[in-house]
């Protein structure tokens, strides 16, 4: 068998070799390649999930990444970030209680009393269902959508196939209930709120005149 010159055979160990005699340590050209590129994915991992570490630890998350996935309980959602100035919540927001791939709630502006509720079926970020608004004298429906009309002025509520299923009297002056029996909530790109800003017996068990006026307290606006 050939066998190489022990100059050649034995080179790199002892150019190794005296470097170690010398205190140094000279890495092989593969082995400083792979630690080159296990440093840079490192650092690039880092880049680009810092930011969601950072919405995790202080509680906030964007819908699409939990929307479709949650487990039953309350929760709040806005199109705004979470802030300790606005407990109840910035932009518009949903207030919702899910059972398995069902939610209802109340979707609305906060200290406002523009507010629809929402009942229907959660398919990744979208809740598809029926609503039932409220027309008073304080915030009146003057045209009733029969095809998809934005509710919101941020275009995620459609409602449409609207009509007045109740009426009733109050000091204020006649209340019309519209049931709209088609709506679609996109709540995609909207914050998970850590506290669900309302006390959970303001969010209705149903969409109904019965549920919403013990709920919202209607009659005695």
């Amino acid at each position: 068998m050939h066998k190489l010159p022990a100059a050649e055979r034995y080179g790199e160990l002892s150019e190794h070799s005296a470097q170690s005699a010398t205190g140094g340590f000279a890495m092989h050209p593969h082995f400083r390649f792979l630690g080159f590129t296990t440093t840079t994915l490192l650092l690039s991992l880092i880049f680009w999930q810092l930011p969601l570490l950072l919405r995790r630890s202080s509680g906030i998350a964007q819908a699409q990444d939990v929307m479709a996935t949650l487990p039953d309980g309350n929760y709040q959602f806005c199109s705004q970030p979470e802030t300790k100035d606005s407990p109840l919540g910035s932009g518009v927001c949903f207030w919702f209680r899910k059972v398995n791939n069902r939610v209802v709630g109340g979707y609305g502006y906060p200290q406002s009393d523009d507010s629809i509720c929402v009942s229907g079926e959660v398919q990744e970020n979208l809740a598809t269902g029926e609503a039932l608004a409220v027309s008073w004298p304080g915030s009146p429906w003057e045209n009733i959508p029969q095809s998809p009309a934005d509710w919101d002025e941020e275009g995620r509520l459609k409602v449409s196939q609207g009509s007045i299923i109740h009426t009733s009297n109050s000091e204020d002056g006649r209340i019309d209930w519209i049931q709209f029996r088609s709506t679609a909530l996109n709540l995609n790109g909207f914050y998970r709120y850590t506290k669900v800003g309302i006390s959970e017996d303001k969010i209705p068990a149903s969409c109904s005149v019965k549920d919403i006026t013990k709920t919202w307290q209607i009659g005695n606006r």
